[in-house]
């Protein structure tokens, strides 16, 4: 997909997590270098294959899509959106996109469904899976700095980017990259009271669900994976009927216990039961991690 920046010598810091010592063990310590911004967040110095899928539900998005890809002729694009005019406006604007496909889809679901079950399919065959969604800031000073930070630090920082990709390529064990910023978030863990939904809803998946161990997520459900990990998900996830109507059940939201909830930690999981480790961009170090399988919670 993405035309090189230039080389650059990334740092990577690596941690061993153990019950003992948690984060407190570096084995290696080199920072990311930092540089300046270009326009357009694209990489091409790696023997990958990488799709892109965004579901744009909120419009104000639509610009930074634009912005982001409007000059991209490697870009693999997979755009899912609820009305013809978001399409319309996608397609006009972004002629030069190298593959270009737009879909109006159902308000169920939120990012999962379209994700796994429109393009689920197509998406797998690819090496690598980036995906984002646009994010509801709901007048919410936290949570616009939140989705901000999110993106930026999976597809308009284009250092991170590039760091990370580079890393997927020297690292054949790496399956899953994220984000995190405590800054805007709390820190979470583990299954949350979610882990019933995924066994219930999922039990063809055939992963350990054990919430008595601890799990890193991508929170938020934005990152960059293996589209291995995105086929074993879509081959059981395959159908709409699987989510129900948006907003059913107000207090589950909030609460942070749908479906779509248990779907963010459950593509960690699959991540760890196809054999993968995850690396994950610590946005307060400006670092990178790489975990390796589960913690048991202390």
């Amino acid at each position: 997909m993405f035309n090189h920046l230039g080389k650059e010598k990334y740092v990577l810091i690596e941690y061993l997590y153990s019950k003992a010592i948690n984060l407190n063990l570096v084995l290696k310590h080199l920072r990311i270098k930092k540089g300046n911004r270009t326009e357009i967040p694209i990489l091409s110095d790696n023997q990958f294959s990488v799709a892109v899928h965004l579901h744009i539900f909120h419009e104000e998005y639509l610009d930074k899509v634009i912005r982001c890809f409007r000059n991209d002729e490697n870009a693999f694009l997979y755009i899912s959106v609820p009305t013809d005019k978001f399409r319309n406006k996608l397609e006009s604007e972004l002629t030069k996109v190298g593959k270009l496909d737009v879909r109006i889809v159902p308000n169920k679901g939120r990012n999962f469904a379209p994700l796994f079950v429109e393009f689920g399919e197509e998406l797998g065959k690819f090496d690598l899976v980036l995906h984002l969604h646009s994010k509801s800031h709901q007048n919410s000073f936290k949570r616009k700095r939140w989705a901000k930070s999110l993106w930026n630090h999976l597809l308009i920082d284009k250092k991170s980017l590039e760091a990370a990709l580079s890393l997927f390529n020297e690292r054949t064990n790496l399956g899953l990259y994220y984000s995190r910023d405590f800054r805007w978030y709390p820190h979470s863990i583990g299954w949350s009271g979610t882990e019933a939904k995924s066994k219930f809803h999922f039990p063809e998946l055939a992963i350990e669900i054990d919430k008595a161990k601890a799990l890193r997520f991508p929170v938020g459900g934005m990152f960059l994976t293996r589209g291995t990990n995105i086929s074993y998900i879509s081959k059981v996830i395959n159908s709409w009927d699987y989510f129900p109507p948006e907003a059913v059940n107000t207090s589950e939201i909030s609460q942070g216990l749908t479906l779509e909830h248990s779907l963010e930690r459950l593509i960690a999981q699959v991540n760890l039961h196809n054999g993968f480790d995850t690396l994950v961009y610590d946005c307060n170090y400006k670092s990178f991690i790489i975990e390796a399988g589960n913690v048991y919670l202390e």
